[in-house]
Order: C-alpha cells, then structure tokens, then sequence
C-alpha cells in the first residue's frame, strides 16, 4: 500500500511518540510553491511523504543540535533543552522554523536521490573519493578514502547554509554562527 499523509507523525514540540517528521505535506507545499519548484508539486504523496521522513532523518543524522534534548524517550532531536538560536532566542519546547525550512529544502532534493547514501566500494573494496578521466589526449585519476571510516557528506550549500547560520548546530566541535 502506498504511503499516505497518516503515515506522516509531525513531532510538534510536545514529544510526540513515534515521531518521523519535523513537517507536515502542507508546510512543504506551501514552502515549495512560494519558491515555483515544480519538481515538489508535481510529486505524488507518496513521494513527499518518503522525502520528508528522508530528510528528517538527515536532519537528525548529519548535523549536531545546541543544547540537549528534552525527553531521554524522544525519538528525534527536537524538541531540545538550552538551546537559543544566533539571536539570543530560545527555541524550547518546538521545532524552530528553520528546522523546518531546512527539512523543507532536503526533502526537495531526497525526490531525486538518497540524501547520505552509503559509500560503494570499487572492485579492489577500496573506497574511491574521486574518479576523473579525460578523453584527449588520455588520462586518468583516481583517489582512494585514506579511512575506511571516513564518510563523505554530500553539500547541499541552499539548505546547509539555512540551518549552520542559525546558530543551532555545531561542526567540528564548536557551534557555527555566521555573520
């Protein structure tokens, strides 16, 4: 049976059990039309909903909240405790806007692809970070990952720079604000 919008649950900020989703299809709607993607509004429901689960768990994946999370039972990372945006703000008990707007960006893009898909080894099992060949005259290059363990992500810049500009988040060990 194809998904449907009941299988979207939208955590509001209450710690809703089994939470999957950061939005609703009508919050991504509205936010895709306002931007004329027709990719997200030619999509199915069941895509959108896919996309949207798809991109929560992104979200929840690649990226490092401030604060801590209110509830040890909660199955995604918002709502949060202590945790204030650039501004000052505090963003307690819900799920910031620019969370949302960021799930808004990746789920456009999981229609086309898996956001972190897992890295396929090469014939040889070793990891290839970089593959280029050039037709005239002949060459050919090929990088290796030095860690097997070591993982690319994928930039998505529009989406990346939304929620890293927030002040929400921390990369490398230090929250990121940008002017």
């Amino acid at each position: 049976m194809p998904l449907s919008n009941d299988d979207l649950i939208v955590e509001d900020g209450s710690v809703v059990e089994d939470a999957n989703a950061y939005v609703t299809i009508a919050f991504v709607d509205a936010y895709h039309e306002l931007r004329a993607s027709a990719e997200w509004l030619n999509a199915t429901v069941a895509q959108k909903v896919a996309a949207i689960v798809q991109a929560t768990d992104y979200v929840d994946t690649r990226w490092s909240f401030v604060g801590s999370r209110a509830d040890d039972e909660q199955v995604l990372e918002w709502p949060r405790l202590n945790a204030e945006d650039r501004n000052g703000f505090e963003q307690e008990d819900n799920v910031p806007l620019v969370v949302q707007q960021t799930v808004a960006e990746y789920a456009l893009r999981a229609l086309s692809g898996d956001l972190l898909p897992d890295p396929e080894p090469d014939e040889n099992g070793k990891f290839i970070t970089l593959k280029r060949e050039k037709v005239g005259p002949l060459e050919e290059e090929t990088r290796y990952s030095e860690t097997v363990g070591k993982r690319y992500i994928k930039p998505y810049p529009k989406a990346d720079r939304r929620l890293a500009q927030s002040g929400l988040v921390f990369t490398g060990g230090q929250r990121v604000i940008h002017a």
